[in-house]
C-alpha cells in the first residue's frame, strides 16, 4: 500500500537559481508544514506562509504542493508549486519578489522530509537586515 502523501512535518528546502545556466546554489533553509494549512521557517525569522494540496488525488491527497509566503515583514514575498518526487521528495519552482521588483529571483526548490513533526519552538535566529530566503542576493533598501 503506498503511504499517504502530504508535506506536513519539517523539510530541509535547497534552492537553486534557476535563471542561472549554471543553477547556482544551494542555499538552504527550513520550513515546517502544519496541518492547519500553514508554514514558518525554523532558520529564516519572520519567513511563513500558507500551503494547499492538489493533485489526481483530490484536495489533500494530491500530488501538488502549492506555497505563498512572505518576509521582511511582508516587503518580500514568495510562491512555490512544488511535487512529491517520493514520500520525502518534494521539488519544483519557486519565486521570491520584492512588491516593487526590484529584487526578483527564479529558483528550482527541492525540499527534503527531516521529520513529520513541526519543532515545539518556533524560534529562528534574526534575518540579517536586507536578506531574503533564498540567500542568493542582499536586498537594498
Amino acid at each position: 500500500m503506498r503511504g499517504v502523501q502530504h508535506p506536513v512535518g519539517l523539510w530541509t528546502v535547497s534552492f537553486y537559481v534557476d535563471s542561472d545556466a549554471e543553477m547556482t546554489g544551494p542555499a538552504d533553509q527550513n520550513i515546517c508544514f502544519r496541518p492547519d494549512g500553514t508554514w514558518y521557517s525554523t532558520t529564516f525569522d519572520g519567513w511563513s506562509g500558507r500551503w494547499f494540496q492538489k493533485g489526481t488525488g483530490g484536495a489533500g491527497r494530491g500530488d501538488r504542493v502549492r506555497v505563498l509566503g512572505n518576509y521582511l515583514s511582508g516587503r518580500g514575498s514568495d510562491s512555490g508549486e512544488l511535487e512529491f518526487v517520493h514520500l520525502k521528495l518534494l521539488s519544483g519552482l519557486w519565486t521570491e519578489w520584492m512588491g516593487d521588483l526590484s529584487f526578483v529571483n527564479w529558483t528550482r526548490a527541492n525540499l527534503n522530509r527531516i521529520s513529520r513533526f513541526c519543532p515545539a519552538s518556533t524560534v529562528a535566529p534574526n534575518a540579517p537586515e536586507g536578506a531574503n530566503p533564498s540567500g542568493f542576493a542582499k536586498l537594498e533598501d
